[in-house]
Formats: C-alpha cells, sequence, structure tokens
C-alpha cells in the first residue's frame, strides 16, 4: 500500500523542521511513500533559486534521495496525477497541504491528510 506526498506537504514539513517522510513511517508502518516526476521537478524548480525556501527545497531532494521513497514516472501536473492515482486500490492515502487538492481529494472520498506545525497528520 502505497501513501502519496506532494511537494507543499514536504517542504511544509521541512520549513518546519519536520521530515515528513519520517512521519509518515512512525504514522504507517509498512506503508510506502510514493511521489512523482513532477514533485521532484517542483522541488529541483524552487531548488534552483536563491534564499530559504530554495534551500529547503534542496535539503527535501536530499532526503529524498537517502529514503526509500518510489518515484512514479509520470512527470505531468502533480495535483492532476495524484486525483488519479489515488483512486487506485494500492493507494492508502495522501498526504498534502494543499487545501483546494485536499477539498478536491475529500469530495471524491478518498483518505486524505494534513501535516500540521508539529508534525502530526490531522
Amino acid at each position: 500500500m502505497y501513501i502519496i506526498l506532494d511537494t507543499s506537504s514536504i517542504l511544509f514539513a521541512m520549513e518546519g523542521r519536520k521530515s515528513a517522510l519520517d512521519t509518515v513511517m512512525l504514522k504507517h508502518p509498512g506503508k510506502r511513500i510514493l511521489i512523482s516526476e513532477g514533485v521532484i521537478k517542483e522541488l529541483t524548480g524552487i531548488g534552483s533559486g536563491n534564499g530559504k525556501r530554495a534551500a529547503t527545497a534542496r535539503a527535501c531532494l536530499g532526503i529524498l534521495k537517502l529514503k526509500n521513497v518510489e518515484v512514479d514516472k509520470n512527470k505531468g501536473n502533480v495535483d492532476l496525477w495524484i486525483l488519479e492515482r489515488a483512486k487506485e486500490k494500492d493507494v492508502y492515502c495522501v498526504i498534502t497541504n494543499d487545501t483546494e487538492l485536499f477539498n478536491k481529494l475529500r469530495s471524491k472520498h478518498i483518505a486524505v491528510f494534513k501535516l500540521s506545525r508539529n508534525g502530526m497528520l490531522k
């Protein structure tokens, strides 16, 4: 079973000095984390700039390489990929801090959570 993470949740956690990946692995042991190539592309784009957010994005990319994260080859729009992929039977839930995406997933009766500032899933 997969847990899908999006760019917003990964960045939000790192900005709060938390690891979205560690939070998910502790809360749901045995589940695998899945992201798309689009997430890597978004983080790379953000990380190519200067400033605190760019440094955070580069740190996120480093962590994704270190952890055992599966990457789907889809390079298209991340939100559209999540909306389609989350319907599959092998997806346990989605974690996003994007309110619009969160509401779309909820309206389709897909299990979805947000990360709080203290690193907990809600």
